[in-house]
């Protein structure tokens, strides 16, 4: 969207074909301006894809949506349109009508990181963190830098809530 590039359904299709077994999942082509139904008929043109639910489509969208994951890898991604602070509710909300078997991807929802359903954020924001502490530590491969990234995010909503005997007690 942000390109201006026309994206071909049949081309991205030959490109996710490639990389499936790869890759730990593959999003489906999605229509982020808000055209659900040109999402819905994208995700089920091309069964590699995993769907995503944003806060603008309808709630029924997401019995959909689930079907489609339960046929398929069990992904789903939850996205926001901006400005995105101020819909925890929302998330919440949706995540509690999703079945706990299907992985739950959230796309630019770092704010929102210390919800526990959420299985994954948006891995963009985690390349890039990684690549910005590889220009630093350049002594590190990039697998390291990007487990640094991950044990940060982990321990990013843990907050010192008091110490106990020398020891420090998190929440």
């Amino acid at each position: 969207m942000n390109s201006g590039k026309t994206i071909n359904a049949s081309e991205y299709a030959a490109w996710c074909e490639r990389w499936l077994g790869h890759a730990d999942a593959i999003a489906g082509l999605d229509d982020i301006r808000g055209d659900w139904k040109k999402s819905l008929a994208n995700y089920e043109a091309f069964d590699g894809g995993f769907p995503t639910i944003h806060d603008t489509d309808p709630p029924e969208l997401l019995d959909d949506l689930i079907a489609i994951c339960v046929q398929r890898k069990q992904w789903l991604g939850v996205g926001l349109m901006p400005p995105r602070h101020g819909k925890e509710s929302w998330i919440r909300d949706t995540l509690d009508r999703v079945p706990d078997s299907i992985h739950i991807h959230g796309w630019a929802l770092r704010a929102y990181s210390h919800i526990r359903r959420l299985d994954s954020i948006d891995s963009t924001n985690w390349w890039r963190d990684g690549m910005d502490i590889a220009a630093k530590l350049p002594w590190l491969t990039y697998g390291e830098c990007l487990e640094i990234v991950v044990k940060r995010y982990k321990r990013e909503t843990r907050k010192i809530v008091g110490r106990s005997d020398d020891v420090t007690l998190f929440t």
